[in-house]
C-alpha cells in the first residue's frame, strides 16, 4: 500500500489541484486564499508559493488547469477573470476578461498544447484560442446551468 502525505500551506479551503501532465513531478493547488502552491512530488515541499495569484489578494481561485505540455497554468477566478501563468518563470502571461460571474471550471483542450482553453462560469461557456502569444475569446455559449467543461478533444 502506498503511503499518503498531507500537504499544508494554504490558509483557507483548497478548491482545486492539478498534476503536471508531462512528468508528474509537481502538483498545483489553489483556493480561497488566492494562493498558488506548486508542490514537488519528490520532496513533498512547496517549491513555489504565489500570494495573490488572482491579481487581488482577496479573490478566490475557483479552478485551475495545466496545459498538456506543462508550460501554462490557467486559473479561474471569483472576480470573473482567467489568469494564465508561465510555469517556467511563474510569471503572469495574460489576464482574460469576459465572464459575467466567477469562473468555476476550465480546461485546456487536449491535442492543442497550450493553445486552446475552455472556461465556464455556471451560465456560459467560453472557448479561448492563442495566436502569437495573445489569447482571445473565440466563442461564447449561454445556458441556464453549466457545471463542468473537461473534454478530451475539440470537435
Amino acid at each position: 500500500m502506498q503511503q499518503s502525505h498531507e500537504f499544508s500551506g494554504h490558509t483557507y479551503a483548497i478548491k482545486c489541484c492539478a498534476v503536471d501532465p508531462v512528468t508528474a513531478s509537481w502538483i498545483l493547488s489553489s483556493g480561497d486564499d488566492s494562493k498558488l502552491c506548486v508542490w514537488s512530488t519528490k520532496s513533498k515541499n512547496c517549491e513555489v508559493e504565489i500570494e495573490g495569484a488572482g491579481g487581488d489578494y482577496n479573490e478566490s481561485i475557483n479552478s485551475c488547469a495545466i496545459s498538456s505540455d506543462g508550460r501554462t497554468v490557467a486559473c479561474g477566478l471569483a472576480n470573473h477573470r482567467l489568469a494564465l501563468w508561465d510555469t517556467r518563470m511563474w510569471k503572469v502571461l495574460q489576464n482574460l476578461d469576459g465572464h459575467k460571474a466567477g469562473v468555476e471550471d476550465l480546461c485546456f483542450v487536449r491535442g492543442f498544447g497550450d493553445k486552446k482553453l475552455v472556461s465556464v462560469d455556471g451560465r456560459s461557456l467560453k472557448t479561448w484560442s492563442c495566436s502569437s502569444n495573445d489569447w482571445s475569446c473565440q466563442h461564447t455559449v449561454s445556458a441556464n446551468a453549466i457545471a463542468c467543461c473537461e473534454m478530451s478533444t475539440l470537435v
